[in-house]
């Protein structure tokens, strides 16, 4: 038997993915500015829940990994490389 497929699935532009890393990225470091913990400690915090997020959708739309064009596995993975460097960096202290 033929399995169901879902009508239409809309595919997000390589653009609209850009956009919304952006905006998610600057949603994420005002959040991280106004927290008492600061900004060092919940920016890469915010990061990593939004790679949590991108890969439940990911698998949820069932999107290749390896596309053609960007992906919320894209997505998940800029936003896990920016959280690691982040929380590299040395202190200031």
């Amino acid at each position: 038997m033929n399995e169901p497929q879902l009508a239409n699935m809309r595919q997000f532009s390589s653009g609209q993915v850009l956009l919304r890393f952006v905006l998610r990225l600057t949603i994420f470091c005002v959040f991280a500015s106004l927290s008492a913990a600061g900004f060092r400690v919940m920016l890469p915090t915010f990061l990593t829940l939004s790679v949590l997020s991108c890969v439940i959708a990911a698998a949820f739309r069932r999107e290749a990994i390896f596309g053609h064009a960007l992906t919320h596995w894209d997505e998940a993975a800029g936003c896990g490389a920016l959280a690691c460097l982040i929380a590299e960096l040395p202190l200031n202290s």
